[in-house]
């Protein structure tokens, strides 16, 4: 599902393969919380771009939202 993560300092590129839609996937996200960013040059990758002072308990909170929007997404 997964084809590439990239990233600098905080900001992170998630890129997925197909025959997944990003706008699905960022829905998803929206329904359970999370607000993340679609690239508008590319329609495979979504950013995420938390602010500097969060905190290991927030990262580990967004990392199993995430984790579940995914597999809500596979499960679709």
């Amino acid at each position: 599902m997964i084809k590439e993560i990239r990233q600098i300092g905080l900001m992170i590129g998630v890129e997925i393969i197909a025959p997944y839609k990003i706008s699905d996937l960022i829905s998803i996200f929206l329904s359970n919380g999370l607000i993340v960013d679609q690239f508008l040059f590319n329609d495979t990758s979504f950013r995420i771009a938390p602010p500097l002072t969060i905190n290991e308990t927030e990262i580990k909170l967004i990392v199993s939202k995430i984790d579940l929007s995914l597999k809500e997404l596979a499960n679709n």
